[in-house]
């Protein structure tokens, strides 16, 4: 292949991978300026941003995870805790896919729902709870 189609097939190639990731993430992620992985290493949670490669730890004495983003991407937790937040009574935190309103089942059982303005228990310690999503 001459030089002017390798260039021209590199940019083809370039452009259907940029078309296949703004189809693939998520409205809010590609509005975004920045995307960010966030994972546990040791017992410290970090968030990567993918197009600088900077790194911050936002979370020290992080639960083994797992780690979830809230539905705008603005809060981070792992396991019950959010990064910069409270500490919650629960294994892992369930967001809403938008906004910032979590839930979980608190280790009596009990089912929560926890938002920047605080934390509304839904059903009691004991009651059996099991399993919880938010739409």
């Amino acid at each position: 292949m001459k030089g002017r189609n390798r260039r021209r097939a590199g940019w083809v190639a370039a452009a259907a991978a940029a078309a296949v990731i703004a189809i693939a993430l998520p409205a809010d992620a590609a509005q975004s300026s920045a995307l960010r992985v966030a994972l546990i290493r040791g017992d410290r949670l970090w968030v990567i941003d993918l197009r600088t490669h900077a790194s911050q730890m936002v979370l020290t004495h992080a639960n083994a995870g797992p780690v979830h983003w809230s539905g705008d991407g603005r809060l981070v937790s792992s396991g019950g805790r959010i990064a910069g937040g409270p500490a919650l009574p629960t294994g892992e935190l369930v967001w809403a896919p938008k906004g910032e309103e979590a839930a979980g089942i608190a280790s009596g059982s009990g089912v929560f729902v926890w938002t920047p303005q605080g934390t509304m228990q839904l059903e009691p310690d004991g009651w059996g709870s099991t399993s919880v999503a938010l739409t």
